[in-house]
């Protein structure tokens, strides 16, 4: 009996090390960037307004202060695409000046089997970053026509989210608000510090081109650790340290015991 018990607690705390060690964890939710920044401190924001090169289609990106963005049509490679600094949004993106970033583009005529399409950002030296807000956008261009496909309520335009400490990542799904188009927005907190993130659209048959929007992208650094209040937080959730310590505690308590008897 005491064998077991001792077999049990050890895969546990197994199980759980390496759960911890594959997932990022994300504290608190905001939909309300007033919340947010009550929450944090050491807010910087980037606006995108009167940044320099406004077009790249390449792995450099464009970087701004000490963030990169970097657009792209296959996830799985490194080699960038489509990174814009545009305009006002219209149904025809003027490119120029700049207000908003956008991410990814071509989308090989549709191909249904290609990874998705997006932007990603990437924190350059900030090891105290651990809460990230921006505003999110997104729309479709088809294979023929002129006319932008935006999210509606039948069809909404769903992006993956992916929020990377290092390796552990995870990711959340972001709804597109019905519009011509419309910005939705996106805060929140984690447990760890944030290296990057990703914001994914697929690419469905019939569209030539689907591209993410970035604007108004702020880091900071978390100043509470309960509710995600006022903003639609979705409240405090235990760290991956605190389900080790208790698993330790387990494993270390079956061992005494084993040892004993």
């Amino acid at each position: 009996m005491q064998f077991k018990s001792f077999a049990i607690a050890r895969a546990a705390l197994t199980a759980l090390i390496l759960g911890a060690s594959a997932q990022a964890t994300i504290l608190n939710e905001y939909s309300d960037v007033g919340a947010w920044t009550t929450a944090t401190t050491g807010q910087v924001t980037q606006g995108f307004n009167g940044f320099g090169s406004p077009f790249v289609t390449n792995s450099t990106g464009i970087t701004l202060g000490q963030v990169k963005y970097l657009g792209f049509y296959n996830e799985s490679s490194p080699s960038g695409y489509a990174t814009y600094l545009e305009g006002s949004l219209t149904p025809t993106p003027s490119i120029g000046s700049g207000s908003y970033i956008v991410g990814g583009g071509l989308s090989v005529a549709g191909n249904p089997s290609n990874p998705e399409t997006g932007i990603s950002a990437t924190l350059i030296s900030l090891a105290a970053v651990n809460a990230l807000s921006f505003n999110f956008s997104a729309w479709r261009e088809p294979l023929s026509g002129t006319a932008n496909i935006y999210s509606t309520a039948l069809n909404p335009i769903n992006l993956t989210l992916k929020v990377y400490e290092g390796a552990e990542v995870t990711t959340r799904t972001l709804t597109v608000p019905a519009g011509s188009p419309l910005s939705g927005y996106f805060g929140f907190t984690t447990a760890g510090t944030i290296t990057s993130i990703r914001l994914l659209i697929d690419t469905p048959t019939g569209t030539a081109g689907n591209s993410v929007i970035l604007d108004n992208f702020a880091y900071a650094t978390a100043v509470v650790s309960g509710g995600g209040g006022g903003g639609g937080g979705g409240g405090a959730i235990p760290e991956p340290q605190t389900y080790l310590l208790c698993a330790a505690g387990l494993f270390g308590a079956a061992l005494l015991r084993r040892k004993k008897n």
